[in-house]
Formats: structure tokens, C-alpha cells, sequence
């Protein structure tokens, strides 16, 4: 028989105070220790890849607070929107598809559908390729890139220097 305690604590990073801190048995799981979810309005909840599931992610979002997490391995994800290195014939199939392994090497970014039929929410999945292991991690956030591919096209076809300050020889020094 062992023992064990769990330490629960949240930490401003930029300067370094602790915000909360809960202790618990050993056994207990991550998503019973939260502080009121209000509380995390505007902060990044980084999480372990197992202490999560996807009500708790869906009520830190409507608390306007983000998050960011290690896909479980047998998560359930439906590609939603392709953003980055993936076909978009993979549109509403699942992450885990054959097709997907052999995209080897590349980063890629979708919007992927999580969490039960009736509950489903979109979210952010982000992979990189693990030489090592011979896989993709992904990672679940709902942080939204600023500037996806599409909008950068958008960027370019208004703004001819893609926004590079750069100045213009005047006509009369020529």
C-alpha cells in the first residue's frame, strides 16, 4: 500500500506569485481541484495530457480564459478546417486516419471537432512530427492564430510590400 499527497497550483508566469494552490490525495484528478472558473477569465491553463476532459475546456473558454493541452492518444478529433499541411480531402475524417501517418515531417494545423455528438465543440489542433517516436503529438488550444495562410493572401493582395516598411527613392534624386 502506498501513500501520496498531489499538489494543485496555479502560477502567474509574469511575475512569478502564485494564484492558488490546493493539496488532495494522490488519486485525485485534476478536474475536481480547479478554483471558480470565473477566476481564470484571461489566464492560459497549461495542462498535463490526462488531467482534462473536454467540459472542463468548453467552461474555461466561457469564463473567456484559454487553454492548452497534449491530445490524449485515443481522443477523438474530426477535422473540421484544414489550416496548415494536411490535404483538404481529409475534411470530416478523423486525426487519427492511416492517411495522416504518412504525412511525416511537416507541422500541420486544423480546426478539429471534440467531445460527444450533442456537446461537440471546434477547437485548435496543432501537430509536430516526433522524429523519435515516428508520430505526430498534437496539442488542443483554443488560442486562434492571428494570421492563418488564407488571411495572409488577403494581407498581400492589399498591401503590394506584404507589410515591410521599406522607403521609395524619391522621383527627383533619380
Amino acid at each position: 500500500m502506498s501513500a501520496g499527497i498531489k499538489w494543485h497550483a496555479c502560477f502567474d508566469l509574469l511575475s512569478g506569485k502564485m494564484e492558488w494552490f490546493k493539496t488532495t490525495a494522490a488519486s485525485t484528478h485534476d478536474r475536481k481541484c480547479f478554483p471558480d472558473i470565473f477566476s481564470l477569465k484571461g489566464k492560459l491553463i497549461i495542462f498535463d495530457w490526462g488531467d482534462w476532459d473536454f467540459r472542463l475546456f468548453h467552461a474555461i473558454a466561457l469564463a473567456e480564459g484559454f487553454f492548452l493541452s497534449r491530445v490524449k492518444t485515443k481522443t477523438v478529433i474530426t477535422i473540421t478546417e484544414v489550416i496548415l499541411g494536411l490535404n483538404k480531402s481529409l475534411l470530416n475524417k478523423s486525426l487519427s486516419s492511416e492517411k495522416l501517418k504518412k504525412r511525416r515531417g511537416k507541422i500541420i494545423e486544423l480546426m478539429g471537432k471534440v467531445g460527444g455528438h450533442c456537446d461537440a465543440k471546434c477547437y485548435r489542433v496543432i501537430g509536430f512530427w516526433n522524429t523519435t517516436e515516428k508520430r505526430y503529438h498534437e496539442y488542443v488550444t483554443n488560442l486562434i492564430t492571428m494570421f492563418r495562410r488564407r488571411s495572409r493572401r488577403r494581407i498581400k493582395s492589399r498591401t503590394p510590400m506584404s507589410g515591410h516598411v521599406r522607403e521609395q527613392p524619391s522621383r527627383q534624386a533619380r
